[in-house]
């Protein structure tokens, strides 16, 4: 199960690249691309950018030590509303927030699909038979992951976004192992300021949105 992880985090690492190469998104357009206003607001949207901007540049630790942490607050503001993720305080007892194995253990009774809940215990937190990222690498445990296994995490942070009723929500892919690029003409957006200023798109609503679509896209997985 790892080594076919590990191979489908081959073509989506040359997915996102091409994706910087077609595009070479900015920061804000980034963030644009990734904000959900409950689920991922503008400062948290703005930090994952630099993960993905981090691991265009190759810095594999930077990228996936600020990618994690998202996913699973991207998880657990899903989640929410459709199982408990926070144990209130009983007597004695503190209240606690679910670790993130059982948060993806619930996905399944949340609604969400069974094989991406497989997919991401065995990337993120299964520590017997999967990769176990989420605490090797939050917890010092490993150097730096492979360029293949951060893709994955770019991957899981965007199929979960892929569900926060944007556009992308309507789509419900499927976790196998061949991948199919689509290609098409250019598209640049441009803006002036940045995000701490007034800023302003001043091309297409398009453009923006087919960034944003080949983002989501990273998450087909075409049987």
């Amino acid at each position: 199960m790892v080594f076919a992880l590990d191979l489908s985090g081959i073509p989506t690492a040359v997915r996102l690249d091409r994706i910087r190469e077609r595009f070479a998104p900015d920061e804000v357009e980034l963030t644009l691309a990734l904000a959900h206003a409950t689920v991922l607001p503008v400062p948290r949207a703005r930090t994952l950018a630099h993960a993905f901007q981090y691991f265009w540049l190759g810095k594999l630790d930077a990228a996936a030590c600020i990618a994690l942490p998202h996913i699973e607050q991207i998880l657990r503001q899903l989640l929410r509303p459709q199982v408990p993720i926070v144990s209130v305080a009983k007597g004695q007892t503190p209240g606690t927030i679910d670790q993130l194995g059982r948060p993806i253990r619930n996905m399944p009774a949340a609604g969400y699909p069974a094989d991406w809940s497989r997919a991401l215990e065995l990337l993120l937190t299964h520590p017997g038979r999967g990769v176990n990222l989420r605490n090797d690498v939050c917890h010092g445990l490993i150097g730096t992951p492979p360029k293949n296994r951060v893709a994955l995490i770019r991957q899981a942070a965007l199929y979960l976004l892929s569900h926060t009723g944007t556009e992308a929500s309507r789509f419900r892919p499927s976790p196998s192992f061949d991948w199919t690029w689509g290609s098409g003409a250019h598209s640049g957006l441009h803006r002036s300021g940045t995000l701490d200023q007034p800023y302003r798109v001043v091309s297409s609503r398009g453009a923006r949105t087919n960034l944003e679509r080949q983002l989501r896209r990273t998450i087909y997985l075409i049987p």
